[in-house]
């Protein structure tokens, strides 16, 4: 089976840590959409010069609200 040409197949080494934290943000980003129908858009950026990873979307976000003692945000 030929990739197509924006794709390329290489061995890679991962960390399996930081694989699933990236899984993680990727699923985040992409159930917003069930919250948010309006969401069209998941951009991700792999910027190895930098050693960085950007995901996007152009949904409203997550509701988060400040902890009453702790003062930090919160999920609930």
């Amino acid at each position: 089976m030929t990739p197509p040409p924006c794709l390329t197949c290489r061995d890679v080494k991962i960390v399996p840590g930081l694989y699933k934290i990236f899984d993680e943000i990727l699923v985040n980003a992409a159930d917003n959409k069930i919250r948010d129908p309006t969401m069209d858009n998941i951009k991700v950026n792999i910027d190895s010069e930098n050693g960085t990873i950007s995901i996007y979307n152009n949904g409203r976000g997550i509701p988060i609200e400040i902890h009453e003692v702790n003062l930090l945000p919160s999920d609930n």
